[in-house]
């Protein structure tokens, strides 16, 4: 027999419990499909810049027991707005990983443009942390990105 149940106002913040009774002794066997979209986990960096004299690189690490499949997005601030840079990659349980956006005289190996931007990283299966290391006129900086859009 199948039983098929709908909710209406299902919630993130709310559990829901599944109770399978069966009859005598006996519970017999069963399947229980979820139909849910899974969440999207974004984080963000606001000032990204690429020249010949610069390098940049976005670190990441997953921080979960399980994988996680991550995608890259440059978000110009003039002309196309949209550069995905890495798309749907996956990063193994408790490891980590990264993308080189500009290697100073070398380019930029994803062909990102020489103009402003923010950087969206988007880890789907869970949570991603990420840092940007950024190279410039002898100087370095790092810093963490945010979860957190101003």
């Amino acid at each position: 027999m199948d039983a098929a149940v709908t909710f209406q106002s299902a919630s993130a913040d709310k559990e829901y419990w599944v109770i399978v009774d069966g009859i005598g002794t006996g519970v017999g066997s069963y399947q229980l499909r979820i139909d849910a979209e899974p969440e999207v986990y974004r984080v963000f960096y606001p000032a990204g810049f690429t020249g010949p004299s610069i390098r940049e690189f976005v670190s990441l690490a997953n921080p979960n027991p399980f994988e996680i499949t991550y995608s890259v997005i440059l978000r110009y601030e003039t002309g196309d707005r949209d550069q995905t840079i890495v798309s749907n990659k996956t990063l193994g349980a408790g490891s980590r990983g990264g993308v080189t956006i500009s290697d100073a005289l070398n380019g930029s190996p994803v062909d990102a443009r020489i103009a402003p931007y923010a950087i969206e990283v988007r880890a789907v299966g869970g949570p991603i942390a990420a840092s940007m290391g950024h190279f410039d006129f002898g100087s370095t900086t790092g810093d963490a990105f945010t979860n957190v859009i101003s």
